[in-house]
């Protein structure tokens, strides 16, 4: 079985082989899918292309109301703001989020610590200014989680790698449909 993660001390690898062992129902595999489909024809002109036509929705599926807030240094809006607030599906985001995602533009690498695109200290910072507790950190491909009472906060993340899955899956739909 592929793997799909990269455990940074996160989480307990105990735990993360316990649960990518459990069964895939229809419900995941037909959310994949769409996904697929989503990521096949989002827009990556610009960041905010970039987040409402396929990072809202990946957030959507997994349960969260993403909200962006203008920022006015980019004048008419989100153009250049890389944080969308998450909240629970339903929720008006009048209240206060359960956490934040930090959005980058698909060629960007998560990794990067040059100056001005150190991502994992910019997104410890929003969570330390917004007293939240974890993140994501994605360009969209990959998806890290971050929290931030770690004692390496920086250095501490869970990666999915959500291109690998979702062309995992399209094989192996291809493959399924062929054989049919």
């Amino acid at each position: 079985m592929p793997m799909y993660y990269h455990n940074e001390t996160l989480f307990s690898e105990i735990y993360l082989e316990e649960i990518t062992r459990q069964t895939e129902n229809a419900d995941v595999l037909a959310s994949l899918k769409v996904l697929g489909e989503y990521r096949e024809y989002a827009d990556t002109y610009n960041l905010q292309s970039w987040k409402e036509s396929y990072v809202h929705e990946v957030l959507s599926a997994l349960g969260f109301f993403a909200q962006s807030n203008p920022t006015p240094s980019s004048g008419s809006g989100f153009e250049h703001d890389h944080i969308i607030y998450l909240f629970p599906m339903g929720s008006a985001g009048t209240e206060k989020p359960l956490s934040l995602c930090y959005v980058l533009l698909p060629e960007e690498n998560l990794d990067n610590t040059t100056i001005g695109r150190n991502w994992a200290e910019k997104i410890i910072r929003a969570l330390r200014e917004k007293n939240l507790p974890w993140a994501l950190l994605t360009n969209g491909n990959q998806w890290r989680i971050y929290h931030q009472d770690e004692p390496t906060p920086y250095e501490t993340y869970l990666e999915i790698d959500l291109e690998a899955i979702l062309a995992d899956k399209a094989k192996r739909l291809i493959k399924y449909s062929t054989n049919s």
